[in-house]
């Protein structure tokens, strides 16, 4: 493990049209002590050729390419096992992050000695049209996520050094961000925001809706929670208020 190394852990699948952006936001990091682990998910498209022309330029940036579609969960695992990185970060391929973001988060953890940030981010459509998401608190554990996904995953970096069993859960087909940072959360660690925009977040018809994941967030709750049926249904009450509140932001 290296010390001051950022693994950045970027799943691709079918998203040639935006995957220089993603990879362009990470190579314009003040911050220059990174790997970029790009996990192409059997793209049908040309990523793979796009991918690898960064690949043959620096080589802070590594390409994995799965034979047959494994999904984004089990991409993401496969970077986490093979990054070098003591800290880990997460950007989707049509999402991008701000040249200072990597530099900064680090730094704050570092000086504060802390185990899990996040930030806040923007959400857009178009060039011309954002919306900035600010979390409603500044340090979340894990009664505090419960029922209120409240951060994004390409927002958070994570210290490896303080948290383990690092991994994401593979049978959940939406949602599995949520329940990413709720394992981690259950070991006792407190997630803190960094008060900055730390990403950009590309609204698209692909995208999955807080609605769309009711299912997975009732398991995931039912998994944490167990048989405290009262409980389950009080939070899940809380993801439903909290998912018509970012539905009508949309």
């Amino acid at each position: 493990m290296k010390p001051n190394l950022i693994s950045v852990i970027l799943p691709n699948r079918n998203y040639a049209k935006y995957i220089d952006v993603a990879i362009q936001s990470v190579i314009a990091q003040s911050y220059l002590d990174w790997e970029l682990i790009i996990i192409d998910d059997s793209s049908e498209d040309d990523s793979v050729e796009r991918i690898q022309t960064y690949t043959a330029i620096d080589s802070r940036i590594l390409l994995i390419k799965n034979e047959i579609n494994i999904g984004v969960a089990k991409s993401r695992n496969l970077g986490i096992s093979i990054s070098r990185g003591r800290f880990l970060a997460f950007l989707d391929s049509d999402d991008f992050w701000p040249p200072h973001r990597l530099r900064i988060q680090y730094e704050t953890m570092i000086r504060r000695n802390l185990q899990f940030t996040f930030t806040n981010y923007a959400k857009f459509r178009n060039e011309n049209e954002f919306e900035i998401i600010y979390s409603s608190k500044s340090k979340y554990s894990f009664k505090d996520l419960l029922g209120n996904p409240d951060f994004s995953i390409i927002t958070i970096m994570l210290d490896k050094k303080q948290i383990k069993n690092i991994k994401f859960p593979k049978n959940l087909k939406k949602g599995e961000d949520y329940a990413f940072h709720l394992d981690i959360l259950k070991q006792g660690i407190v997630a803190n925001k960094i008060n900055i925009i730390g990403a950009f977040y590309r609204v698209g018809h692909l995208s999955l809706s807080f609605f769309g994941c009711s299912r997975e967030v009732w398991e995931i709750l039912n998994y944490h929670l167990g048989k405290n049926i009262i409980l389950r249904l009080l939070y899940f009450a809380l993801y439903l208020f909290n998912a018509s509140r970012r539905r009508i932001n949309l």
